[in-house]
Order: C-alpha cells, then structure tokens, then sequence
C-alpha cells in the first residue's frame, strides 16, 4: 500500500482513498476524515460486583438488550449495563461493529464463525464461544457488503 501526503495550505483539504472493495476499516477512513471519529470506550455497570468500569469498544463482543436493558458483553463472559440505548450506540460505535438483529450490535472483529441450523437460522459465534443469533435482513445486508 501506498501513502502520500502533500501538505499545501493554498488547496482545500481532500481525502482520496484507492482500493479494491468497500472495507471496515475504509468505513473507519471515512469517519475520521469526515470529523466523525468514534469515541474509543464507555462506562458499563457490574451488578455482581456492584461497580461501573471504563469498557473499551475494543474488548466488547456484543452490545445487547434484555428486559429493557441494555448490556455488553466482553471477554470472560462479563456481562456490563450500559445506560446507552442500542440506536443511540449506534451512532457511538467505531465501524466494526454491525447491527445483526433487532436487539443486538455485534463487533464484527470478534465474530469467528457462522452455523446455520436446520431451520436456515443463521447465528454468529464469537471468539469466547457465545452465539448470537443473526436475522434474515441484517445478514443479507452483512453478506452484500462483505462479500461473505
């Protein structure tokens, strides 16, 4: 890969990316040239141990809802209680994370696998083994622009 800088303060800013295909991290490019850089963690709250923590999107698996709530689930098994809705997350999250059905934001970087069962269903197994089940649309949409 190639990259070229050329600094001239007499020409308007412009951002020019070649590549093959559409990509995450082309998505990520796209943002941060147009000044909609993701934030990088958010505070979630664990009810066994009665504590928030600082998540960083990075170590998060799945973003989702349960009984109104809304949880992320990260490495280890740890689920965390986040005080932001699915839509609004939406908006938050870097580019590797993709809607997979209606309650539930996957990291698309942690996805390791997908099975179909017999009934066609297909679901999304992440790298701790949790599975997540993916609707009809959303994984049509995945398979368009990821080319699965």
């Amino acid at each position: 890969m190639d990259f070229k800088l050329i600094i001239d303060p007499d020409k308007d800013e412009q951002v020019v990316v070649t590549a093959h295909r559409n990509s995450p991290r082309i998505d990520e490019i796209k943002a941060i040239a147009e000044g909609k850089a993701s934030k990088e963690e958010i505070s979630g709250y664990d009810s066994l141990c009665n504590e928030y923590r600082i998540l960083k999107f990075q170590d998060v698996n799945l973003f989702y809802v349960d009984e109104g709530k809304t949880f992320a689930s990260v490495e280890g098994g740890r689920n965390y209680i986040v005080k932001t809705s699915l839509r609004d997350l939406e908006e938050e999250l870097p580019n590797c994370f993709e809607r997979i059905n209606k309650s539930s934001i996957a990291n698309w970087s942690k996805v390791r696998a997908f099975k179909v069962r017999l009934t066609g269903a297909v679901y999304a197994v992440f790298e701790n083994g949790v599975c997540e089940d993916i609707s009809r649309r959303c994984f049509a949409e995945l398979k368009r622009r990821y080319s699965i």
